[in-house]
């Protein structure tokens, strides 16, 4: 019987214990510091300094992004439902490693312009969202003119909108504009301003910024659809070298 005992090697227990807390180690390490599923799978946002033109289709639209725009690695080419993007304010620069701290700014006075492309849906065009809904929800009071062609409208205390303001105005295409603004509380620190628009190519633009930009709301808006109408040219094919 006792010719039958083996004896296990003197290293084998130690080397069973340092492999099983290195395993461990490798875990923990990874859950706390390594990239998530959605980072893996390019559904968290991540920028990027390239340039390199990406075809996208959007609800049936071929689209051709320059990268540095988008946001999430996952967009980057394909069919998408939706397309975010960004850039920084007032000429809509795109995103560049040297200025990061930039579009990783969330201050009152931040430049950073987020905007998206989705397929349309059920959303209405402005002037019907104006009759429609919003203005169910006024508090009463006359419109109030304000600079630069907008009129202030207020909502009822009591409303789902309450801390915000909607401001009208027209756009370059002579189309109404409405703006829904949050107002600074001591929960909303950072207000925006957003506006949403069913383009003519069936697309529904939609765009935020920093109520603190609201004074140049008409170039932001000019601008914004100027670099999406852009986006449907396919671009040209570079001439062959000589």
């Amino acid at each position: 019987m006792d010719a039958a005992v083996k004896e296990r090697p003197a290293w084998l227990i130690p080397l069973v214990a340092a492999l099983a807390i290195l395993g461990l180690s490798v875990i923990f390490l990874y859950y706390y510091f390594g990239p998530s599923a959605n980072e893996l799978l390019g559904l968290s946002p991540k920028a990027t300094a390239s340039d390199e033109i990406v075809e996208v289709s959007v609800g049936g639209k071929t689209l051709y992004v320059p990268s540095h725009f988008t946001r999430y690695p996952a967009q980057r080419g394909g069919t998408q439902e939706e397309l975010a993007l960004h850039a920084l304010l007032p000429d809509l620069t795109p995103f560049s490693p040297e200025e990061r701290a930039l579009f990783e700014d969330n201050s009152p006075n931040s430049r950073v312009v987020l905007f998206s492309l989705k397929a349309g849906d059920m959303t209405l065009p402005e002037d019907q969202r104006f009759a429609a809904v919003y203005s169910r929800y006024f508090s009463g009071e006359e419109p109030k003119e304000v600079m630069n062609g907008r009129e202030h409208y207020a909502f009822a205390e009591g409303s789902g909108y309450r801390d915000q303001d909607l401001f009208l105005a027209t756009d370059e295409q002579g189309e109404m504009l409405l703006l829904l603004c949050f107002r600074e509380t001591p929960v909303i620190f950072s207000p925006s301003c957003s506006r949403t628009k069913v383009l003519p190519s069936g697309l529904v633009l939609t765009y935020r910024y920093k109520r603190a930009r609201l004074k140049n709301w008409a170039a932001i808006d000019r601008n914004i659809q100027t670099l999406v109408d852009s986006f449907s040219e396919k671009p040209r094919q570079a001439a062959p070298a000589s």
